[in-house]
């Protein structure tokens, strides 16, 4: 149920508007980003680099891609992590910079009651960790699906010892196979509640098949949570190992792997900022359209108040409110942050709108967005 404190429908059609004309200013300014000369010039430099590399080091070129890809997931995944702290402070002067006191972040953490609306928070968690890791699915699979036919190619010839060639393929395929799963499950992860909400008109006999589909879904998420296991913590443990049989490269290696690492980087920030543009372009579309449907709920004739829902009209009514509600509360949550990481790539990545996180006094005002009614 949503609180007794139920705003007018025109003052919700107010927020809606606002919400959407935000919404409408930032897909606009994504739609205008253009890619300039110097990151592609950089881009053209990182792929020529790679060819040259190949050509001057031969088999020893495979050897450094896949030491420098090894080291590459060690730290890029997570650069958006250390760099949340670093963006906060260094905040432009006429940027809203959220004031954090430190004993009313404490009473706020404790009001939200994370252990008694669990199913809650750990949904708002997972939506918005894979709405961060989803701009670098292309890059990720095109990266490691190189290194993958690399160790194909060394272990069969005899350069790397059998085993440390299966041990890169686990590693890089468990990878790929993540990656490959969000980005094809992204729709039933993000609108689940609204997926089950649906469920429940239809006949029972589509409630067996959808049961099957459940569980089958239900499968897949324990396959993404092993391919995850396997993607955070063997890298290190796979990296280890390869160089140990790496040794026979007779040239210095180390300048190499840092170069190759380097181009990784710029290739990989060009797919992603041109991956994350489509999805935030894509998700303002969808919010925009959200929103403009869900106000055809709203009857400004009529002042809803709960407490006095004694007609089936007025609970009927009450019932339809909670549909623009619900889209402009899960609206609010986000936020569409711009980097451009060395002034090469605009990317835009889909966070957590603090300023209204912080309005939230407990994650079971989120039930409605999150869980569908029992």
């Amino acid at each position: 149920m949503l609180s007794s404190d139920v705003p007018k429908p025109d003052i919700i059609s107010s927020r809606i508007d606002e919400e959407m004309r935000s919404l409408n200013k930032t897909k606009i300014q994504i739609a205008s980003e253009k890619i300039g000369c110097k990151p592609l010039l950089a881009l053209a430099f990182a792929v020529v680099l790679n060819i040259w590399a190949f050509w001057t080091l031969d088999i020893t070129y495979l050897v450094i891609w896949i030491s420098a890809s090894l080291y590459f997931y060690l730290f890029y995944p997570m650069l958006p992590i250390f760099l949340f702290p670093l963006r906060y402070f260094t905040k432009k002067p006429s940027e809203p910079k959220v004031s954090i006191n430190k004993n009313d972040l404490i009473n706020w953490a404790r009001d939200l009651k994370i252990f008694k609306n669990k199913r809650i928070g750990f949904r708002l968690f997972m939506r918005f960790f894979i709405l961060s890791l989803l701009p670098l699915t292309i890059g990720m699979i095109c990266i490691y699906l190189m290194s993958v036919f690399f160790s194909l190619y060394l272990g069969n010839t005899g350069v790397i010892p059998a085993d440390t060639s299966a041990l890169i393929l686990v590693q890089c395929i468990g990878i790929i196979l993540f990656y490959i799963e969000i980005f094809f499950f992204r729709h039933h992860l993000f609108n689940f509640a609204e997926y089950v909400r649906r469920q429940k008109s239809l006949e029972w006999k589509k409630l067996i098949v959808l049961s099957i589909l459940g569980f089958i879904f239900l499968i897949v998420g324990t396959i993404v949570v092993f391919l995850l296991l396997i993607a955070i913590l063997l890298p290190g443990f796979t990296l280890s190992s390869f160089m140990n049989v790496a040794e026979f490269v007779r040239v210095r290696t180390d300048v190499w792997i840092f170069i190759i690492l380097i181009s990784q980087f710029i290739i990989m920030q060009f797919l992603q900022s041109v991956l994350s543009l489509r999805i935030s372009l894509k998700m303002c579309n969808d919010l925009i359209f959200r929103l403009n449907d869900s106000k055809k709920y709203l009857n400004p004739g009529k002042y809803l108040d709960p407490t006095k829902c004694g007609s089936e009209d007025l609970k009927n009514d009450f019932q339809q409110i909670k549909v623009p509600l619900r889209a402009l509360k899960e609206t609010e949550l986000y936020a569409f942050n711009r980097r451009q990481m060395f002034g090469l790539f605009p990317t835009y990545s889909i966070g957590v709108n603090i300023s209204n996180l912080f309005n939230i006094k407990t994650l079971n005002e989120l039930k409605e967005v999150f869980i569908s009614d029992d």
